[in-house]
Parts: structure tokens; sequence; C-alpha cells
């Protein structure tokens, strides 16, 4: 009854269909290994921790017993697939599914958008239907939906890159410029080609993903590489992958088309959501995580709390890949409230792309304040609204190894970071550049639902 709804026959028959099965067993490894106790929910379910509160060592044992739970799950899944036994092995996946959906979209908000592309590739393999059509597809629609939040000066200037101290590996700071916008074209564009009936167009978009990939594992690390190439090389592999005409399935079992036409459309909205609240995503952080949100600016801030006139925390964060977000930082600052009677002074000061430093939040009783998930919240400004306080210096991808009191030392009163001649011409047709993106972007989605429902004649 179950693999009739969810078409798991289709799994048993695709020897491509058990590799991604062992590909989604590998990486659910791989992301339990590195699990933590969430500390931060999701602005929508606020409450998490109050329902279930993974206590680590030495306060319980409850996320070891939960960890060994899930560890069993997923090597009994292996002992069932290798057995083909994919009644038993896809209900131990689908489990394994819910726990990783509810950590990734309620449970722990800080978790990661590398969890996205596993958890939304699952998602279809286990649920959906024509599993190895929309696979496919998915996969490269997820990139597709990501060149959008390149579309300013942290990509279309590089300014993401030139503001770290080491630059961009292999490219120095104009060169990057350009390379920086070939992969927004590519990535909007070019990677559909990987559909293409011409042999010699899949082979490049084919090599230039693989590339792509791994030159971005340099920077982002091991994680990004192991959760997209095997799936790159399993779904276009030119071994299986020459003999599947996409198009032509497309036009096989149309209403099976609709339910990862319908998904893939609400990952379009949440993808677009922070444009619709008003000011700055970029810096504000409102609604960006809802939708693939990696390397879309560079950050830095500062943090404070006061009581009285007394500073009792101060935080500070120079690693470019740590979003300087008001409601995380809201959201573990609370605990404060509930031992304290007074009110309590919040400043946040953030910088993204060498850009200068706002105060983005300067609030007299940060425990009166509220998050709205899905709306502006008044109280955190951008650049627009806020008051300018200062100038970044040149930053880090990862501030692990630097020594706290330099981080204290991050703001200065004059410019430091300056643009360089390719990046002072975007800057001043960044508006012309970036209409010229999303129209692109536009037509590219157009082209594509034209082929996704185009009829046979």
């Amino acid at each position: 009854m179950i693999s009739k709804i969810f078409n798991w026959g289709e799994i048993k028959d695709s020897a491509m269909l058990h590799m991604i099965y062992y590909i989604f067993i590998f990486n659910s490894i791989i992301y339990f290994f590195s699990f933590n106790t969430p500390t931060t929910c999701w602005p929508h379910f606020q409450s998490c921790l109050d329902y279930f509160n993974l206590l680590p060592l030495p306060f319980s044992y409850d996320l070891n017993y939960f960890l060994v739970i899930i560890y069993t799950l997923l090597i009994f899944g292996i002992f069932y697939m290798y057995r083909k036994e994919f009644l038993k092995a896809l209900i131990l996946l689908s489990i394994v599914f819910l726990v990783r959906f509810y950590f990734t979209f309620f449970g722990d908000y800080n978790s990661g958008n590398f969890n996205y592309y596993d958890v939304y590739m699952m998602l279809i393999y286990l649920f959906l239907p024509k599993k190895e059509l929309f696979l496919r597809v998915g996969f490269i629609y997820f990139y597709f939906l990501a060149s959008t939040i390149k579309l300013d000066s942290g990509f279309i200037s590089a300014k993401y890159f030139t503001t770290l101290t080491l630059g961009a590996p292999f490219f120095n700071d104009v060169a990057i410029v350009l390379f920086s916008n070939l992969v927004i074209i590519i990535q909007m564009v070019g990677v559909w080609f990987i559909f293409s009936n011409n042999k010699k167009f899949r082979t490049l978009a084919y090599v230039y993903m693989t590339i792509f990939h791994f030159y971005s594992g340099l920077i982002v690390g091991y994680r990004y590489i192991i959760t997209s190439i095997p799936f790159l090389m399993v779904l276009f592999n030119e071994r299986i992958f020459e003999k599947y005409d996409i198009f032509k399935n497309l036009q096989i079992n149309k209403r099976g088309n609709l339910f990862a036409l319908f998904f893939l459309f609400i990952l379009t909205c949440f993808q677009l959501l922070p444009y619709i609240i008003s000011g700055n995503h970029k810096i504000t952080l409102e609604s960006n995580n809802y939708g693939f949100y990696m390397f879309e600016a560079n950050h830095q801030c500062k943090s404070t709390l006061t009581q009285n006139g007394k500073n009792i925390k101060a935080e500070y964060s120079n690693d470019a890949r740590n979003r300087c977000d008001p409601y995380a930082y809201l959201f573990k600052y609370k605990n404060l409230c509930i031992s304290n009677s007074e009110k309590i002074n919040w400043e946040l000061i953030s910088s993204i792309n060498g850009g200068p430093f706002y105060k983005i939040v300067d609030e007299p009783d940060m425990c009166s304040l509220s998050y709205k998930p899905f709306a502006k919240n008044i109280w955190i400004k951008d650049e627009v609204k806020a008051k300018k306080v200062g100038y970044p210096k040149y930053n880090y991808y990862l501030d692990n190894y630097i020594p706290s009191k330099n981080k204290e030392k991050f703001i200065s009163k004059e410019l430091i970071i300056k643009d360089n001649f390719l990046q002072k011409i975007t800057e001043d047709q960044m508006i012309k550049i970036q209409y010229f993106y999303w129209i692109l972007w536009v037509l590219t989605l157009v082209f594509i639902i034209s082929k996704l429902f185009k009829r046979d004649r």
C-alpha cells in the first residue's frame, strides 16, 4: 500500500535510485556525526525547545540515546537495501527524513543551508512520482533558485571575496569580479544545458559544475563537496544520462509532473519571500533562511548588551560566514530576561560586503522585543534608516584561530577597504546590472516552464 502511494516501485527497478539511497545514508551519517544540541528555534516555531530538547552529557543521556537510535536506523537501512528488501529500507530512510526535516526547518535554525539540498532531494526520492526525472530537474532547479542570492554587490562586484584577508583562491581582486559574474550567468542559464540534446553542451555543463563544486569546496569546506558531487556524478554521469531523454519523459504521465511542479513552486515562493519584506534583507536577514542563502553576504558585527550603563555582554564576529542575524541574537538573549527585572539595552552594529557598519538594532528594552517571521520587524533597521558608526577591516572566512583581542579591533573610523576600478564600474551601474540579471532570471524561468508544459505535436 505504502509502496503504491509513494511510487516506491520506481526505486526497486532503478540501479541509479539504489545508488541515490546510499548517498542519502552517507550524507545523513555526516550530518548526524556533527550534530549538536539545537539552541535556536526557527522564527515560526519559537517554542521548539519546550517540546524536543536534546540535552548532551554531562547533563543528560538524551542526545546520546537519540544518536544511537538514528545510527541504528541508518545501519539497518544499508543492510536492507543491500539485501534488496526495499520496503524496509525505504521505511527506515523515511524516518530519518522526517527527523532531518524537523531539525532543518523547525528545531534547529542554525542547521545550515547544505542540509536543504539533502532534505529536498530526499523528499522527491521518497514521496514524489517520476523520481529519476525530478531528482535531475530538482537538483538543477535548486542552483537556479540559489542564483538569486548573488544579485547584489557581494557577487556582482565580488565584494564578498575582496573583503576577505585572503581574497579568493586563484583569482586576484580584479579577475574575481569577472569570474563571479560568469558564475551568476552560468548558474542561471548555463546549468540547464546539462539537459541539452547536444552532447557537447551537456558535457560542458557537467564539467563546469564539477569544477565549480570542487572550487567552492576550497572556501566552504568538504561538506559542500560531499553533498553535491555524488548527486552530480550519479544523476548526470554520461553512461547513464546519455540514454535519458528528459523532455520525452516529461510527456509521459503528465499528471505525475504536477506534484513535483507544485513542490518547486513552493520552493520558489520561499526563495523570493525576503524580497516581499521592506528593507535590505541581506543585512536585516528577515526571512533570509527560508530559501537558499549560501554566500549571500560577507558579514561582520558587534552585539552589546548593557544594563544601568554597564556592559553585561559583548560579542564580536568578523567571520564572513557567521550571519549576524538579529533574530538569532534575540532568541539567545531572551534567556537573560528570566533573571532580570530591569531593562537591558541592546545595540547591534553590522556590516556586509565591506560596506560601512550600521547600528541596525538600538533598543532600550531588549526583553520587550518580539520577532515576526514573515513580516517587517520595525526594530531592525537597514542601511537606509540605521546610523553609520564606522568601517570594517578585512576579515576572514573562518576566524576560529584569530585571537579574540584582534576581533575587537575590526571597526575603523576611516575607510580601509576600497573598490578597484572594475568594482567602481559595477557599483556605478549596479541597478542596471541587477535589472538585467532579474530579467534574465525571469526569462529563463518562463522558458523552463514552457518546456515543462510543452505539448506533443
